[in-house]
């Protein structure tokens, strides 16, 4: 869950200018303000967006899929001492993915009495 707390700090930043709504997603486990522009990413635009069995359970896009968040939950917990083992990771992934952004912060932070 952490690592998705993460990916979402990173999101945070696209959407500073956005009309934004609340979502409740991944059954009620999470709350997270995203723009109006983006929906319910259709099943089967999710099947060619996200191929294989580790996609997103669920997803919004723009109505063409070309900017979307997907969120998935695993049973495995990430341990608060894997943090930054994991913001390493996951800051490699992304700026591999999309090495042209100009990165403003990647930092693991202290939120609600937890790293994130």
């Amino acid at each position: 869950m952490r690592i998705l707390a993460l990916l979402l700090c990173c999101l945070w930043h696209t959407t500073l200018h956005a009309d934004t709504n609340e979502k409740v997603v991944l059954g009620g486990a999470l709350k997270i303000q995203i723009p109006d522009e983006l929906r319910p990413m259709p099943e089967w635009q999710m099947d060619l967006k996200y191929p294989g069995w580790r996609r997103g359970t669920e997803a919004f896009s723009l109505t063409n899929g070309a900017v979307s968040i997907a969120f998935h939950h695993t049973q495995n917990a990430l341990q608060e001492t894997q943090i930054d083992d994991a913001h390493i990771v996951v800051s490699q992934l992304l700026r591999r993915r999309y090495g042209e952004a100009r990165w403003i912060q990647s930092r693991v932070i202290p939120k609600f009495g937890t790293q994130v």
